[in-house]
Order: C-alpha cells, then sequence, then structure tokens
C-alpha cells in the first residue's frame, strides 16, 4: 500500500478534522484544543510539535502570567497607601494654613491693640 506525502495543509486539516471529531465535552477534546493552534504553527514553521514542550511553556506562562499579577496588585496597593497618605498630608497642609490664617489674624489684632496702647501712653506723656 503505497504512503502518500502530507503537506503542511494536510496535516493541520488532519488535526482541525480530529479535534474537532471528538465530543465537545471530552477530557482528550478540552486538552488538545488549547494546543492545536500551536501546533498549526510549529507544523508551518517546520518545527515538529511537542505536547510536553507546548505543556511546559504553558506552566511557564501561567507561572508569569500569575507573578505579573502579583506585582499589579503590589503596585496597586502601594498607589492606593500613597493616595492615603497624600490625602492624609493634604488635610494637615490645609489644618497648617487655616491656623496660619488665625495666627496672622491675632498678630493683626494684636499689633492694632499695641498702637492703640502705644497711643494712649505715648498721649499721657
Amino acid at each position: 500500500m503505497p504512503t502518500k506525502n502530507l503537506t503542511k495543509a494536510d496535516e493541520i486539516a488532519l488535526l482541525r478534522e480530529f479535534v474537532v471529531g471528538l465530543p465537545e465535552v471530552s477530557y482528550l477534546r478540552s486538552a488538545l484544543e488549547p494546543f492545536a493552534v500551536e501546533f498549526e504553527r510549529d507544523i508551518y514553521s517546520d518545527i515538529v510539535p511537542s505536547v510536553h514542550e507546548s505543556w511546559v511553556a504553558r506552566l511557564e506562562a501561567d507561572a508569569e502570567l500569575r507573578e505579573a499579577q502579583r506585582k499589579v496588585r503590589e503596585v496597586n496597593e502601594e498607589a492606593e497607601k500613597a493616595r492615603r497618605e497624600a490625602a492624609v498630608a493634604h488635610a494637615r497642609l490645609n489644618k497648617l494654613i487655616d491656623l496660619l490664617r488665625e495666627v496672622k489674624v491675632s498678630a493683626e489684632v494684636a499689633e492694632r491693640s499695641a498702637e492703640r496702647v502705644a497711643s494712649k501712653l505715648y498721649s499721657s506723656l
């Protein structure tokens, strides 16, 4: 029986047909579907597809994703902490500004009082 040489397109069509032909709720289909696109890419690139290599790459990518998500959470937490600290500092600054206004008003009142006292003392001499 002569064997037919398959083209890349033939192999990809067989792969798609095989995966799609599996029952939708089967373990085998759910296990192979994520790799089918990678296998197609590998076939076009003249790379022999490897479930093991694809699985390891997927695990590494998942680990990198979790690490990136952890870093994003850390940065968000730091940003929230900085926002809260800035809000507290802003409130303190507003209180200081209010106190400075009160001190300025008190100083102006004290200055006018001192001028009146000085004027009375001067006129009584």
